[in-house]
């Protein structure tokens, strides 16, 4: 989690876009009409929170686990751009019986 939000605020932030991640893949999924843009938002605004994750990593300020490696952090940092890319070409499916 990026210094500059409080720590207290953490674990509710970290659950609730836990939350918002599974909302939008259960968009996505359903191809509704604000998937992609929720989705896409949702990434960028987390990217920062992965960025400070990477510059910890193997720092000893998380509680360990397989994402404390740095070549693990900082290797999912990429993946997110062919994430923001799929978001954004997710779109809803077109009504056959709409006229």
């Amino acid at each position: 989690m990026p210094r500059l939000i409080p720590e207290q605020g953490h674990r509710a932030l970290i659950y609730l876009s836990g939350v918002a991640e599974l909302v939008c893949a259960v968009g996505l999924v359903r191809r509704t009409r604000w998937a992609s843009a929720a989705s896409t938002a949702l990434l960028v605004a987390v990217f920062p929170a992965n960025v400070q994750m990477a510059l910890d990593a193997g720092s000893g300020r998380h509680q360990g686990g397989p994402m404390d490696k740095p070549a693990l952090a900082w290797g999912r940092l990429p993946v997110q751009l062919p994430m923001l890319w799929a978001a954004r070409q997710a779109r809803p499916i077109a009504d056959p019986t709409a006229t």
